[in-house]
């Protein structure tokens, strides 16, 4: 029996992992003309023409904790649909978690 009372003096600690914050790649300057369409199935003037139209309605309201840009979100949902794949590979490619790539979708592509 004084095997299990030993037991009770342990307790389990768990850890929360560190807060990083990753500073995310602006796709617009890191790939040339033929790769940028490869991945986005757009060109750079085609993306930018469509980023005006709904920059307002997508941007965050706040600036703080690294809010995502209304230009990487517009990319991650034209790479979301370009590529056909799972919410979470767009949101790695963006550097976003899947819930937060979930909902950044969501936002921008609205049916009237």
């Amino acid at each position: 029996m004084d095997l299990f009372e030993e037991d009770d003096d342990y307790e389990i600690i768990q850890y929360r992992r560190l807060y990083t914050v990753h500073e995310r790649i602006n796709h617009i300057l890191a790939w040339d003309g033929h790769d940028f369409r490869v991945r986005f199935r757009l060109g750079r003037n085609v993306v930018r023409n469509l980023l005006e139209y709904i920059e307002d309605e997508i941007a965050s309201q706040t600036i703080c904790n690294n809010a995502v840009t209304p230009i990487n979100k517009l990319l991650l949902a034209l790479r979301f649909y370009a590529t056909g794949d799972f919410p979470i590979t767009a949101g790695d490619f963006i550097g976003v978690s899947k819930s937060t790539a979930c909902l950044i979708i969501r936002d921008v592509i609205v049916w009237p």
